[in-house]
């Protein structure tokens, strides 16, 4: 949130002892300060300003322990000067610790943090022994710090980052800030003040927007929304035509990626079902092969030509050439085994050895023991 949507600069210290009358005694503690051995010299203005927006912003956004670094860094840079967040941070504590009613709940473990970080720095004994003193007496701080922010009359004046502060026209964001002011009229003109910085908003940028649902959101809280200029047409047609193309470059992307799936699940059955026949092949010739060797050693041709006879009925149509052949083997095997045994011609050649006379035929070779003479 921008600082001026949570805190208004206070001129002069008299308008925060009005703000609330706890201030006279801070400021007492704060001038003591100014001598030694401390020698602040800082404007207490300035100080009390720093103090009463971050006190607020610890309202506002419930920090958490781990944000301490971020404030710090914040008050430093706000200030500029040495042991400024010293001084901030210690005086923020000590006006929480005096909060009488909270109008959002402040982040325990948050406070613990800047005790623990400064309960031993320089400023913090002064402080601490008057609220001591101040709630001794039953006093206590009633200012809600609660968003205070510029008047409207002025918020036209100042230039701000609509998109930052809304987080890129978020609904209930924009609903916040609108909310910020009390009457009617106030909100109207926030809500035309966003709508102008919505105009303003580079067309690429806007291709994340959805346009007209702002529009009809801000129209909501404007008291005549009809005498606005509307939307720039060409803006709307802009986004919701990057839209369509968008939608048709990704139509056409997923129609395409449809298609490769189409012909790959086409090519997968394919190699499936192939895959299946030559499984399916491959055991049916081994069962085949099974049954010629059986029919070959085991029957008779009786037997045989009925188990053929079988086999060609069961394999007419779709059988292979190796697979006609081994049923063909079984008649072949049986027509060898009828054909009658051709005699073997027996050439007998002799050779003395000995008293031993060896034969060669086509039986082999036999050893006669007999004696012959030379």
């Amino acid at each position: 949130m921008p600082r001026v949507f949570l805190w208004s600069e206070l001129v002069s210290i008299d308008e925060f002892f009005r703000l609330d009358s706890i201030n006279e005694d801070f400021y007492g503690v704060f001038m003591t300060l100014r001598q030694a051995p401390f020698n602040i010299q800082a404007d207490a203005v300035k100080v009390f300003n720093e103090v009463y927006y971050q006190v607020t912003r610890m309202c506002f956004e419930y920090p958490m322990p781990t944000d301490l670094d971020k404030y710090i860094a914040d008050i430093k840079a706000n200030l500029g000067w040495n042991y400024s967040a010293e001084l901030v941070m210690t005086m923020a504590y000590h006006i929480i610790s005096l909060i009488e009613k909270k109008e959002r709940p402040f982040n325990k473990f948050f406070t613990n943090a800047i005790n623990e970080k400064y309960v031993s720095c320089k400023f913090w004994e002064p402080f601490e022994q008057m609220s001591i003193s101040l709630k001794e007496n039953n006093k206590t701080i009633d200012y809600p710090f609660i968003p205070q922010p510029v008047s409207i009359a002025e918020l036209g004046d100042i230039y701000f980052d609509w998109a930052e502060i809304t987080h890129n026209y978020d609904l209930s964001c924009i609903e916040h800030i609108i909310n910020l002011w009390a009457y009617k009229d106030e909100k109207s003109i926030a809500a035309e003040l966003i709508l102008e910085g919505l105009r303003s908003v580079p067309l690429p940028k806007k291709r994340k927007i959805d346009i007209a649902q702002i529009k009809r959101f801000l129209d909501s809280y404007m008291e005549d929304p009809e005498d606005w200029p509307q939307m720039v047409s060409e803006d709307v047609e802009f986004y919701y035509g990057n839209q369509i193309k968008q939608l048709e470059s990704e139509k056409e992307g997923l129609e395409k990626i449809i298609r490769t799936l189409e012909s790959e699940n086409k090519r997968l059955q394919s190699f499936k079902q192939k895959t299946k026949r030559e499984k399916e092949q491959q055991e049916r010739a081994f069962t085949l092969s099974l049954i010629v060797d059986y029919c070959k050693k085991r029957v008779e041709w009786t037997e045989a030509m009925h188990i053929v006879a079988m086999l060609n009925k069961l394999l007419r149509g779709d059988a292979t050439k190796e697979e006609c052949d081994l049923v063909d083997g079984i008649e072949k095997e049986f027509i060898n085994r009828s054909k009658p045994a051709t005699p073997k011609k027996e050439i007998v050649l002799q050779k003395n050895v000995g008293t031993e006379i060896h034969t060669i035929g086509a039986g082999g070779i036999g050893i006669t023991n007999e004696i012959k003479e030379d």
